[in-house]
């Protein structure tokens, strides 16, 4: 996860949503030199889990900001702004992975 907020709101809000199990690493603005809108965050985190930007997938809660940040880092930055909830997306996910490990 890449997050323009500081560390503990993200943890909070990750472990509010039940989430935190889930995520491989946390990146906050915190972290990083230049907080988004620059890409530096989104580069760091692709860094940092051996992944190349072909690889990834952005999600936002911004569908501007997510078209911008994708194409500046080089990753998918397709918007999808419908108000879905993402946490029941981001367990399956999870799922997903532990039964192809």
């Amino acid at each position: 996860m890449a997050s323009n907020s500081i560390r503990a709101t993200v943890e909070l809000m990750m472990d509010r949503a039940a989430l935190k199990p889930y995520l491989d690493l946390l990146i906050s603005n915190q972290d990083v030199a230049k907080a988004k809108p620059d890409p530096e965050m989104y580069n760091i985190t692709i860094q940092r889990l051996g992944l190349q930007p072909r690889q990834c997938l952005v999600v936002e809660d911004n569908q501007n900001a997510s078209r911008r940040r994708g194409r500046r880092s080089a990753c998918d930055g397709r918007g999808q702004r419908d108000g879905r909830d993402l946490s029941e997306c981001m367990r399956n996910i999870a799922r997903a992975q532990r039964s192809a490990a």
